[in-house]
């Protein structure tokens, strides 16, 4: 992703997890999104996180002639 020496990102990443934060990260993670396995992650840092993924998906397959599909419900009870 980057062209930088894999020693000096792992002193980056160090640093950063060492910074005394005052905020929110909010990540919003897309259907077929390739960082979804990476979340993890981010229970190595020290920082109030929320993690939006979706629970619902209706689209038009437009390689069969534009049937819908859709994936989910709206009747997902939230984490709150």
């Amino acid at each position: 992703m980057y062209d930088m020496e894999q020693d000096i990102m792992d002193e980056a990443y160090q640093q950063i997890k060492k910074i005394e934060v005052d905020y929110r990260l909010v990540v919003q993670v897309l259907q077929g999104s390739h960082i979804f396995n990476q979340l993890p992650l981010l229970e190595k840092y020290d920082m109030d996180v929320e993690v939006c993924v979706p629970v619902y998906l209706r689209e038009r397959n437009v390689w069969k002639n534009g049937i819908v599909e859709t994936k989910g419900s709206l009747k997902a009870e939230p984490l709150l």
